[in-house]
């Protein structure tokens, strides 16, 4: 078997479309064919097409990756999810997340602090919920420990709770039962330990 030509895909000017013996075989990324340095009229074996496809497809999907990290930091395990749903094999799998590890492309300990300063930022919640949300993004509770006891206080978290709990505040309001179920409904779905909204009620009411 014989290259016979390549050429570039019109819509993907970073792949590449192999012909052997003159028929149209699999396509290559840019850095697979300069690589192995393939050109026309080289010979080639079943085993080593085998090869190229493979090492192809490890690019493919890691230049995917790449490009949805750049939307937003991800968790490792985001970021297998992602990947087992494009249902590609595990071996590929297996290496792709290791050169993002290697190059930093994705570390736990950095997103979960990243995930826990945009929350506090843009959508406030409790440190109970935050917990709750770095574990379903699978970052082990070592991890959420730390970055919880360094970005959330009991102070800090009860001045975002009392922030939002005023923000639910009408105009004119009574402060009896029903604003109280209302408050801590709200706070306590938000995350916020009990104690802090129990505090938090307390001052709304002190401060009338």
């Amino acid at each position: 078997m014989e290259i016979t030509a390549i050429t570039s895909q019109k819509k993907r000017k970073d792949r590449f479309n192999i012909f052997i013996d003159g028929k149209y075989a699999f396509a290559l990324d840019g850095e697979t064919l300069l690589k192995h340095h393939l050109k026309k009229n080289q010979p080639v074996t079943q085993d080593y097409i085998e090869q190229l496809i493979k090492e192809s497809e490890f690019a493919k999907w890691y230049n995917q990756t790449l490009m949805l990290i750049s939307k937003r930091p991800r968790s490792q395990k985001e970021i297998k999810d992602y990947l087992q749903r494009k249902e590609i094999g595990e071996k590929t799998l297996d290496l792709v997340i290791e050169k993002l590890q290697a190059k930093k492309f994705i570390d736990d300990s950095e997103f979960a602090s990243w995930f826990v300063e945009q929350r506090l930022a843009f959508r406030p919640k409790g440190k109970r919920m935050l917990q709750l949300e770095l574990r379903q993004k699978g970052i082990a509770p070592d991890i959420i420990d730390g970055v919880l006891e360094d970005k959330v206080s009991r102070e800090s978290e009860y001045e975002q709770a009392l922030v939002l709990a005023r923000k639910k505040l009408p105009q004119t309001a009574v402060f009896d039962l029903e604003l109280k179920k209302k408050i801590y409904g709200f706070l306590g779905r938000r995350g916020f330990a009990w104690e802090t909204i129990e505090a938090v009620w307390r001052d709304l009411k002190a401060q009338i």
